[in-house]
């Protein structure tokens, strides 16, 4: 889930795991905003990013936030997807993550090894538990990465939803 507030009319993406501070100088973990319900973000500023849905075949080439009504929407440009398969080692993709991602991804894997086999068959966390599935996927044993499989984005997108990483950085990681 990404989040956005609102500077002098112009909304600005938040940065995943980072704290917000309010108006009133009050600190909100970033943990706390993501299980908050949006009356209460909104009451303090912050704002669900409305994402786009992303056509089959196509990926977000560009993407800007805009102020619709009561909401915050990421208004994207989208390309086809290039038919040539863009492979990167899984080396090289790691490297694509700067720090503080990969440190996000960590805490994801973290949070995941925690959860008990009752919070499995709770459907509140069906995102998360489809989190997993993306990391499993990229712990095979394959050598590459395909950055331009639908696949990888999708999954990608799955951690900007969960606040690991924004849709901007999904873009640049999976842009050769």
């Amino acid at each position: 889930m990404a989040f956005a507030t609102i500077l002098d009319g112009v909304p600005v993406e938040l940065t995943p795991g980072v704290d917000y501070r309010d108006g009133d100088d009050n600190d909100h973990s970033w943990s706390s905003l993501s299980i908050m319900a949006a009356e209460d973000r909104a009451a303090i500023g912050v704002y669900t990013i409305v994402e786009p849905e992303v056509p089959p075949g196509q990926m977000i080439a560009s993407s800007t936030l805009a102020v619709e009504g009561d909401e915050v929407v990421r208004v994207a440009a989208f390309v086809d997807l290039p038919r040539q398969p863009l492979r990167v080692t899984k080396a090289d993709f790691q490297r694509r993550l700067t720090p503080a991602e990969r440190y996000a991804v960590n805490a994801l894997r973290r949070e995941l090894n925690a959860l008990t086999a009752a919070d499995y068959q709770d459907p509140a966390n069906a995102l998360l538990l489809a989190a997993e599935d993306v990391l499993q996927a990229f712990d095979l044993p394959a050598e590459f990465i395909e950055l331009n499989h639908p696949d990888t984005f999708a999954g990608l997108s799955l951690f900007a939803y969960l606040g690991v990483l924004t849709q901007a950085r999904v873009i640049e990681i999976i842009t050769p």
